[in-house]
């Protein structure tokens, strides 16, 4: 598989990719992969950050050589992005690289790898576009400080930022991952409880950047990896006055337990999700909207409360939180209507009156999570 150019981007003629975590520099994992996705009939493969060839101070030609040759064996292609174990100094200088080398195109660093630039754009068969928006900061960067720059290489810049534009893509693939994600942050709480303050805030800081970048660009699909975790959701943001909604998908690395790979269907821009020993791993499906017309008791999580709606009962609920706006009327009653329930929207609900009103109204602040709330909640 060899992209075509069309306009000023990439095209991938390809209606499945495979999406892999990180290989943090371990290329035996990332053989097995590439095996398992060419038992799959995957011919193109994108490594979502971690490659570690080539690295400064260490000999990467033969681990190189391997890795095309086994590439060449299954007819595949690897594409790979910035994680925080690249060399992406040498990864972007163009000093002594023949014309061919496109400043923002795809850099081969031999004829079936080639490395992604911040920024990069392309598109697949069908249409779809994407766009490449790596790096992430490493809680253990002052061991592998190298000069006086080097520990920061790994984070992406206002440069990058600028690089990635804000045309809106149907996909992102990155590295680090966006904010308000429950499992996530949870990831980064507990990494909190055992990392120096200033490392802890090197982290934060590489994230908020990242969330920067995603704003931007607003994406229906972003799958990333970075935090040996994998998780799942349909989450709500607004960009300024602007909301809207995305599947986002944090892949496990190659050698963890988790779900550390994925196959993307380029016309649908869905996920079929495998472990590290390719056994395909079924997820709930994320819910983005709510109508009256569905069924089930629900937790909706806006920007300042929380809201339980039982479809099945017709009842609704609303708790507070500090920063929300208090409502002339009420909290809690029976279901009349909902509309715009949408995640990345403001919803609008009515509940039945009494001797006072007709019906009362609420609208709720940008929606968040909608997620299935238990019996019990």
């Amino acid at each position: 598989m060899t992209p075509t150019r069309a306009g000023s981007a990439d095209e991938f003629n390809v209606d499945r990719v495979g999406l892999l975590g990180g290989a943090e520099g371990r290329i035996d994992d990332l053989l097995d992969a590439l095996a398992i996705l060419s038992s799959r009939g995957i011919s193109l493969a994108i490594l979502l950050g971690d490659l570690g060839i080539p690295w400064p101070g260490r000999p990467s030609t033969s681990q190189l050589r391997m890795l095309t040759g086994r590439l060449t064996s299954h007819g595949q292609r690897l594409l790979f992005l910035a994680g925080c174990h690249d060399w992406v100094p040498m990864l972007n200088d163009r000093s002594g690289l023949t014309p061919e080398w496109p400043l923002g195109g795809i850099r081969w660093i031999s004829s079936r790898v080639g490395f992604l630039p911040n920024g990069y754009r392309g598109s697949f068969i069908g249409g779809r576009t994407f766009a490449v928006f790596g790096g992430a900061a490493s809680a253990d960067r002052m061991s592998r400080a190298i000069g006086d720059g080097w520990r920061r290489t790994g984070v992406s810049s206002d440069g990058d930022l600028k690089a990635l534009g804000r045309k809106p893509v149907d996909i992102l693939l990155g590295h680090n991952a966006p904010l308000d994600l429950p499992e996530i942050d949870a990831v980064v709480e507990e990494k909190a409880k055992r990392l120096p303050p200033e490392d802890l805030q090197f982290g934060i800081d590489a994230r908020a950047q990242f969330h920067r970048g995603f704003l931007q660009i607003a994406p229906s699909l972003y799958v990333g990896a970075h935090y040996r975790q994998f998780t799942s959701d349909a989450v709500g943001y607004r960009d300024g006055g602007t909301g809207f909604w995305s599947n986002v998908a944090i892949l496990d690395q190659l050698e963890g337990p988790d779900v550390s790979m994925a196959i993307l269907d380029t016309r649908t821009c869905s996920l079929e999700f495998l472990d590290w020993a390719g056994h395909e791993v079924r997820t709930p499906k994320a819910v983005s909207k709510l109508t009256m017309d569905g069924t089930g008791r629900w937790m909706v999580q806006t920007e300042s409360s929380v809201h339980f709606v039982d479809l099945d009962s017709r009842y609704w609920e609303r708790i507070p939180g500090p920063d929300a706006n208090p409502t002339l009327g009420r909290n809690a009653g029976p279901l009349r209507s909902l509309e715009n329930f949408i995640l990345g929207s403001n919803g609008y609900l009515t509940t039945s009156g009494d001797e006072h009103a007709e019906y009362y109204w609420v609208r709720t602040s940008m929606i968040r999570h909608i997620t299935g709330a238990p019996l019990g909640d």
